[in-house]
């Protein structure tokens, strides 16, 4: 049976045990898929649930200061919630859809592709708070990139990976956090040029096949959350907002103005009506086709559907 590129069940108020529990579940599904036929299946599903079970130990810090009220933690979307539990499930969809295509397109995955998707999901917003506890945590908005991909690099030296080539999960997973960059400029295109300029045609493939696959499970994935709109929408602009005083207000908006501005962004960010280039929809269809990719778009744009009143 394909699989289904169904968005992230979960609002804000599920258990981590029982995100944990469906996340684990998936990837136990990934792991027998072919792709890790000549795989130990059961040593890799269990130094996934290790990797998982340490990126979420990375926010216990940050949100245990910001449940207690302290002053620059303030994580308030970008904390584990969204960093590890949301994009890691949505990467493990996103990954066995691709496999499932069973075509060209899905040969240039390897296992170490496929792994690399769900390590730099899992890890690309790692950068807010490796290094301990810091003064203001949202502030480190423009450093966290880089900060992600050497806390992936010191995770892979740490744990390790059975079975597969290491060297290859860290470079291909460092592809993928750097996707996550947003927005994703000509210019940070011409950093991943640079960056898999002496790979082979194929390497060059699924490096494009991962990088694509993290900014889809990192912006594509959030967006369809079942309570993106309106309590993802303003946990982000009150991030933003400690990030830089008025921030959040002056590029989300006031209340009143929600609404329209998450359909302009949607529309012009996310789907295709008009066209930008490399926007997350033009990528799910791509990878998916348009039958497969329908139940994300009907998921994106559904802020109509939540009647939001912000009086």
């Amino acid at each position: 049976m394909r699989e289904t590129l169904t968005p992230y069940p979960f609002t804000a108020t599920e258990s981590r045990k029982t995100i944990e529990d469906a996340t684990i579940q998936r990837a136990k599904e990934l792991f027998a898929m072919p792709v890790f036929e000549t795989n130990n299946q059961e040593e890799l599903l269990s130094s996934f649930h290790t990797y998982y079970t340490f990126a979420n130990m990375l926010f216990n810090e940050e949100e245990e200061l910001r449940n207690s009220g302290t002053n620059g933690a303030n994580l308030y979307y970008h904390g584990r919630q969204h960093a590890v539990q949301q994009v890691t499930y949505d990467a493990i969809s996103i990954a066995k859809a691709i496999i499932q295509r069973n075509d060209s397109f899905s040969s240039h995955l390897s296992a170490e592709g496929t792994i690399s998707i769900l390590l730099g999901a899992m890890y690309h917003d790692a950068g807010y708070v490796n290094g301990g506890p810091v003064e203001n945590y949202s502030a480190r908005t423009p450093i966290h990139v880089d900060e992600s991909i050497k806390e992936l690099h010191s995770h892979l030296n740490l744990l390790g990976l059975p079975g597969v080539d290491v060297q290859k999960v860290a470079f291909l997973g460092e592809i993928g956090i750097h996707g996550t960059h947003f927005p994703y400029t000509e210019n940070r295109l011409a950093e991943f040029v640079k960056l898999t300029s002496d790979r082979s045609p194929n390497d060059k493939k699924e490096a494009q096949i991962v990088r694509l696959s993290v900014q889809l499970a990192d912006l594509g994935g959030q967006c369809a959350r079942v309570d993106y709109f309106p309590d993802q929408v303003k946990a982000l602009r009150a991030e933003m907002n400690e990030t830089s005083a008025g921030l959040g207000t002056a590029i989300i908006g006031a209340d009143h103005e929600l609404a329209a501005n998450c359909e302009f962004f949607l529309s012009n960010c996310v789907g295709h009506n008009p066209p930008p280039k490399r926007n997350v929809e033009t990528t799910a269809i791509a990878f998916f086709g348009a039958n497969e990719s329908k139940p994300f778009r009907d998921a994106i744009f559904r802020i109509g559907e939540h009647n939001f009143d912000p009086k």
